[in-house]
């Protein structure tokens, strides 16, 4: 089965003994965001026994052990395994393909927080998400860059089905409170997600793009756009009258860089909802804001999301 270089490459570092402690890590990590969770466990787990008291390791260990990559109609997909070269490493690896539906599991708690990814192959997995012990997490990967909404492989064929699958996993997981978050394109999931979704508690959308008066002629002139125009056009749909006509819309905060022109006007015409807050990161001129979010003091949007 062909791997992307990506995985490629964090497969080689994961599993070549002569890396150092550092690289072994990321690239377990890097595995880990990849969907490919057993490969990182079983690296955490060689790890630990050169240091069983790294606190990298032990942090590592404990998202191995609370994630699985979700499918709802396989399980026999879920455990099919293929084995896989990768130059410089003298046996196969190996791996279980994943699909684009990952579960990180928190114990007994009743808060679900739905996390949709932008357009990655890789899962929207930070530190901070992780390390979560009052929330469960549901995360969805846009790796075919169809903003989820034309289908999301392990959860359902079409946007209906996928609304129905995450009513599923959040009965299954026992929460009853939920919230959803997301970025870029998946900030534009999460808003639409959560109107359908009935009892979302809370949104947090990052540099989301949230539609046009005119979104059949505006949306060809964005490249991120011309898969889903493709594929499933009708989805596409301007989210402002959406959210005004909606009976009982959920609260939603909406972060971005406000020197970002086309962030900000994606941002600034939600505003005007009652139900809207907007949080202008000031200064910022950059699309993907989520480093620059987590690396100021006021990472307290998670927290304050769950306390809606």
């Amino acid at each position: 089965m062909p791997l992307s270089q990506a995985v490629t490459e964090a497969i080689y570092t994961a599993y070549n003994v002569d890396q150092p402690m550092e690289a072994t890590l990321k690239g377990a990590y890097t595995l880990l965001c990849y969907g490919y969770v057993d490969n990182a466990r079983q690296t955490v787990e060689r790890l630990k026994e050169e240091d069983p008291f790294d606190k990298r390791v032990i942090r590592l260990e404990r998202s191995c052990e609370r994630a699985r990559i979700y499918d709802k109609d396989s399980l026999e997909r879920l455990n099919g395994a293929h084995d896989v070269s990768v130059d410089g490493l003298a046996a196969p690896i190996e791996v279980r393909p994943p699909t684009d539906v990952m579960i990180v599991r928190a114990g007994q708690v009743k808060q679900a927080l739905i996390a949709f990814g932008g357009a990655s192959e890789a899962f929207w997995l930070t530190p901070e998400f992780l390390e979560m012990s009052n929330c469960h997490l549901v995360v969805l990967r846009d790796a075919r860059r169809l903003f989820h909404l034309a289908g999301v492989e392990g959860l359902g064929a079409d946007y209906e089905e996928c609304v129905e699958g995450l009513k599923t996993i959040v009965a299954d997981l026992g929460a009853t409170k939920v919230f959803m978050i997301g970025s870029s394109s998946g900030g534009y999931a999460a808003l639409r997600y959560a109107l359908d979704f009935a009892g979302v508690r809370g949104v947090l959308a990052i540099s989301p793009m949230t539609g046009h008066p005119d979104i059949a002629e505006e949306a060809p002139k964005h490249p991120g756009f011309r898969p889903l125009l493709r594929t499933k056009p009708e989805m596409l749909v301007d989210l402002l009258p959406l959210y005004e006509q909606h009976p009982n819309p959920p609260k939603v905060t909406l972060v971005w860089g406000e020197k970002h022109a086309a962030d900000n006007e994606q941002a600034t015409r939600m505003g005007a909802l009652p139900n809207v807050t907007l949080e202008p990161l000031h200064g910022v001129s950059h699309h993907p804001v989520l480093v620059k979010l987590i690396t100021r003091p006021d990472f307290d949007l998670v927290k304050r999301l769950l306390a809606t």
